[in-house]
């Protein structure tokens, strides 16, 4: 055995022995007492725990009620916004007639492949010319103009049987839902 463990082993029972006169000399009284405070401070600790516990749980719950207005907010926002691109897109549309024809234009050439070249048109009082002058270009006859409270056309067999909803509120409509991707990424959401 080296010299070096023999003054550990030698080092270790003399800091046994010491504990043990501690022990004794001590006397069991205070032996108890001190079991007895040790107790207590475990006590305390569990407690203290728990304690820790309960406030983690307290913290989380009040970020997640956070995160959920958060995002509640952040999706209302990005309905009221959605909204108001669409109003303006309409508004756009309406304001520029060059715009408003090349869509009039679509929609009937449209109507033309699938209804054939006689048709009604059902269209605003303020756009019946325009609607008319564009039926001619395409060579499409249009047996009746019905004026309605629209903002572009709807284009209708003789018999009704087809109905090709050219409206400028359906066709927003049927891209509410690109235009709310599109409002999204651009917010962060």
């Amino acid at each position: 055995m080296s010299s070096a463990k023999v003054v550990e082993q030698l080092v270790l029972r003399k800091v046994e022995e010491l504990r043990d006169w501690i022990q004794s000399a001590l006397g069991r009284p205070e032996v108890e007492l001190r079991a007895e405070a040790a107790s207590v401070v475990e006590q305390y600790r569990e407690r203290m725990g728990r304690v820790e516990s309960e406030v983690g749980l307290e913290r989380e719950r009040k970020i997640y009620e956070a995160i959920s207005q958060s995002k509640s907010e952040m999706l209302a926002l990005a309905e009221k916004m959605t909204q108001e691109v669409i109003e303006e897109v309409k508004r756009s549309v309406l304001s520029d007639r060059d715009l408003y024809g090349k869509l009039v234009r679509g929609i009937m050439s449209r109507a033309k492949d699938v209804i054939g070249g006689e048709v009604i048109v059902e269209t605003g009082k303020e756009h019946i010319d325009l609607v008319s002058s564009i039926a001619r270009e395409l060579g499409i006859e249009v047996l009746r103009f019905r004026e309605a409270d629209v903002s572009g056309v709807l284009v209708r067999s003789h018999d009704d049987s087809i109905i090709i909803d050219g409206t400028i509120d359906t066709l927003i409509e049927n891209n509410r839902e690109e235009i709310k991707r599109i409002i999204y990424r651009e917010i962060g959401m």
